[in-house]
C-alpha cells in the first residue's frame, strides 16, 4: 500500500509518514483536514496559514492565506497545496523555471512537480 493517496476526481488526499505504529497520518476529504500524531487526532483548518509540513513522502503546504513558500524537495517527496479554490487554475512559480498554470481537483488540491535535490521558492 503506498503512503500517498491522492484521488482527484473526489478531492481526497490521504499521506502516512510511514507504516511504522508511531507514524504521522494525514487526510483531507470532504472539505475537512485532519492530523493524526502521537496516538492522537487533530482536527485542522483549511485556512490555515501555517508553514509547510513535511511527511517523510510528501510536503503539505497550506494555501489558503500563504501562497509562497521555501522547499527542499528530496528524491521521493511529492508537494501538494491545499485549500486552494476547487477546480481553478493557477499560475504557479518555481524559481529558475519558468510559469506555469496549473488546474486543482474537486478538493481544491493542486499537486505541483518541484526540482528535486535543491531548495526551491514556490508561489501560487
Amino acid at each position: 500500500m503506498p503512503l500517498i493517496y491522492h484521488d482527484s476526481d473526489f478531492g481526497r488526499l490521504y499521506v502516512r509518514s510511514s507504516w511504522e505504529p508511531d507514524a504521522t497520518w494525514f487526510g483531507y476529504f470532504d472539505g475537512v483536514m485532519q492530523m493524526f500524531s502521537e496516538g492522537h487526532p487533530a482536527p485542522m483548518s483549511p485556512q490555515l496559514s501555517a508553514p509547510p509540513v513535511s511527511l517523510q513522502e510528501a510536503w503539505l503546504c497550506f494555501g489558503q492565506k500563504l501562497r509562497k513558500w521555501k522547499l527542499a524537495v528530496d528524491e521521493e517527496e511529492a508537494v501538494f497545496i491545499l485549500g486552494l479554490a476547487p477546480r481553478r487554475k493557477y499560475e504557479v512559480e518555481v524559481d529558475d523555471e519558468e510559469m506555469f498554470e496549473a488546474v486543482t481537483d474537486a478538493g481544491g488540491i493542486l499537486m505541483v512537480d518541484l526540482p528535486k535535490g535543491k531548495a526551491d521558492r514556490v508561489s501560487a
